[in-house]
């Protein structure tokens, strides 16, 4: 059974794209795919023409690269990309092998129109990467190739109605190469320009870029130096949000500041697409890493975590240590690791889940010290599964001073003395709890507060538009931005 989605992140880019497609899909009244291309090559149009910076944002590219097709790509692009543009010939080599002929319904609603925004071929080229990785199926190489030769001529173009296409482009530069680690200098310099610019889409989209390199390749402190010098957009997608918290959350769980880490990586659980079979396996891998380190916080997860079902069967060994982890047997734990120690090496949890070792302990010695009043250090050590008694000594010694235990030790008689068991409530231990809890409300209100946008003004009324009109755009745009999305990870 396995316990880890789709492979790496070349496989998980190749996997969101559509597999079975077919010319036409008017079913049920649905416009066709030369329809909505044609739909979108007008609203692209207005968009730039009006420099709609929403209105770009709001393009169905989804919805076309669910239903595009190699001879309709390749009949669109000779249509309404402009003879000038060096991008098409580009395009048009790569579907050389396609036919130039589509069927009787889709050949009369081609409408030639040509457009002489570098927009459109940037709209184009998108589609022809993302069907080159898909139905195509062509190596990694050559992938390679044309998206490098989009970036080169994406860094010459400084508009910003360019900025939503450059980040789109930026994002499948970065994730082809990102197993070379010479492209994170090409990835600070596309950044450093980007901020010159101002272009706030493809700051945040490189941004995550770089984090992610420097995550790979375990450069956890030059990470941390970059995340000092720079901010993360306030105006951004929640994916490309959730995303940078997660990489935040890994970072700062490697540092042992494993309470804000654990925040941040639940703030990407709640960012991520909620759809059931949307960014499925960026929200497993989080999940991976927010359990561990809940435990490391000497917390238990709650059962219901290890039971939703799109991801039960992928948090099967971390439920194991969980198990282990409360039931504080070192022989246990070391049994579960050595048996899922290639998963956890391969999600990269496993040298957080060997930091858990000293839980194990701690659990077990609360329980020792809830139980007995007074037990030699011999018997400890047959109960916690340690080596010697020098070793038990040492450990109930530290963990005395760490405050896990209310115990004092005997060294005369090797014993350990358990004291009377201190009432939570008169502890500090409440108020921090409610301390926590205010802080989160707050941070969630401050978050609705920065989402607030003050509608458009209208420049005409239509006595017969819809009046819900506004609300089913903006809730198109929310699931386009959720689905129009490459690789979570």
């Amino acid at each position: 059974m396995s316990t880890h989605p789709k492979g790496n992140a070349f496989e998980m880019v190749v996997d969101v794209v559509m597999e079975d497609v077919v010319l036409s899909v008017e079913e049920e009244g649905k416009p066709s795919c030369v329809q909505l291309i044609q739909t979108e090559l007008q609203t692209l149009a207005m968009a730039v023409q009006h420099v709609d910076l929403r209105g770009l944002a709001r393009l169905q590219m989804a919805a076309i690269k669910r239903t595009i097709t190699g001879p309709v790509l390749k009949r669109c692009i000779k249509a309404h990309v402009n003879n000038e543009e060096q991008l098409k010939d580009m395009m048009l080599m790569i579907l050389d092998k396609e036919s130039d002929k589509l069927d009787e319904k889709l050949e009369k609603q081609m409408k030639d129109q040509v457009y002489k925004d570098p927009e459109v071929a940037f709209f184009f080229a998108i589609l022809v990467l993302d069907y080159m990785l898909g139905p195509m199926k062509m190596s990694k190489s050559q992938c390679e190739k044309f998206s490098s030769q989009l970036v080169v001529r994406a860094g010459n173009l400084n508009r910003r109605t360019m900025d939503f296409f450059s980040a789109k482009v930026y994002a499948y530069f970065g994730r082809l190469l990102n197993d070379n680690e010479v492209i994170r200098n090409d990835l600070l310099a596309i950044y450093r320009t980007a901020c010159l610019r101002r272009d706030v889409s493809t700051q945040a989209t490189v941004l995550n870029l770089i984090l992610r390199n420097y995550i790979q390749y375990n450069l956890f402190d030059q990470a941390a130096q970059f995340v000092s010098k720079t901010s993360f957009p306030e105006t951004r997608t929640n994916a490309e949000y959730a995303r940078y918290l997660f990489y935040i959350g890994r970072m700062k769980c490697i540092q042992l500041q494993y309470s804000e880490a654990h925040s941040k990586l639940m703030q990407a659980i709640r960012k991520a697409p909620q759809g059931t079979n949307k960014a499925t396996a960026f929200k497993v891998l989080a999940w991976k890493f927010a359990l561990t380190v809940e435990l490391l916080m000497g917390e238990i997860p709650l059962r219901q975590h290890f039971l939703q079902p799109e991801f039960r069967r992928y948090l099967v060994p971390y439920e194991d240590v969980t198990q282990a982890v409360r039931g504080g047997s070192i022989p246990q734990f070391e049994s579960v690791v050595n048996k899922y120690k290639t998963l956890f090496k391969a999600d990269g949890t496993l040298t957080l889940i060997m930091r858990l070792r000293y839980n194990v302990i701690k659990t077990g010695l609360r329980k020792i010290n809830v139980s007995y009043s007074r037990i030699s250090l011999e018997d400890i050590c047959a109960k916690l599964g340690l080596e010697s008694v020098e070793d038990a000594a040492g450990i109930c010694g530290k963990a005395i001073a760490d405050g896990v235990i209310n115990a004092r030790l005997d060294y005369d008689n090797n014993h350990l003395l358990s004291k009377d068991v201190q009432d939570v409530y008169s502890t500090a231990e409440p108020q921090n709890q409610l301390n926590k809890r205010i802080a989160f409300c707050l941070q969630l209100h401050a978050d609705c507060v920065k989402s607030m946008e003050y509608p458009e003004k209208k420049r005409e009324t239509d006595e017969s538009a819809d009046p819900n009109a506004d609300a089913k755009e903006r809730e198109e745009a929310l699931k386009e931005a959720e689905e129009d999305d490459i690789d979570m990870l």
